[in-house]
């Protein structure tokens, strides 16, 4: 089944009180349309011409995939993170996605432990 549409929500920051406005594309898309934060603080935004969402279907694919990148310490993170009870195909995955490569063994234990 395919999609029918999508709701989004575009985000402003109020520069009084740095909280968080939420609005409908829609409504970007208004002339002269005002946020009223919160806080009392009320602002212009730039009007959007128009919002559009493009989404592709993934292919699935029979197809191995490709080796992981791995190095001295995320082999030595994996070894711990399989020690403390992590899955090591879970683990790998979990590095893969959050790039944590690059890290050293320690930052990648927690980084993944912290995604558990």
């Amino acid at each position: 089944m395919e999609p029918i549409g999508a709701d989004i929500l575009l985000k402003y920051k109020c520069i009084q009180c740095d909280g968080i406005n939420y609005i409908e594309t829609f409504a970007a898309e208004t002339d002269e349309f005002k946020i009223a934060c919160q806080c009392g603080n009320v602002f212009d935004i730039n009007k959007l011409s128009k919002v559009r969402v493009i989404w592709s279907q993934v292919q699935k694919s029979n197809k191995a995939q490709s080796p992981s990148r791995t190095t001295p310490s995320t082999d030595k993170a994996l070894d711990t993170l399989v020690g403390l009870g992590v899955k090591r195909t879970a683990a790998r995955q979990t590095i893969d996605q959050l790039g944590l490569d690059s890290m050293s063994a320690e930052e990648v234990v927690k980084e993944v432990l912290a995604c558990q």
